[in-house]
């Protein structure tokens, strides 16, 4: 079975000030979606402990990074690359 490309998790709001938020801010802002997303995860992994909710989460960035870029959603992109470097700290 082929593994699938992209993988839905939900939308983002992305607040239109972003580009100008301090670094505390969006550290706070990247913070709060990736909890909010590791909670969707929870819900939808709740029968599969074996997956690595961060590693998961971290494939789903990615996938969705991709995909902004493509359709040149680049404010959005910029977020999901935070996040992503936030991530990265945390673990």
């Amino acid at each position: 079975m082929k593994k699938p490309k992209h993988i839905k998790l939900g939308y983002m709001d992305i607040p239109i000030e972003y580009a100008n938020f301090n670094d505390e801010d969006k550290k706070t802002f990247c913070n709060i979606m990736i909890d909010k997303m590791l909670i969707i995860l929870e819900g939808e992994l709740k029968y599969a402990p074996e997956i690595n909710r961060i590693a998961f989460l971290d494939s789903v960035l990615d996938s969705s990074l991709e995909t902004n870029v493509a359709h040149e959603a680049y404010e959005v992109a910029c977020v999901i690359r935070d996040m992503k470097k936030q991530l990265a700290l945390d673990t």
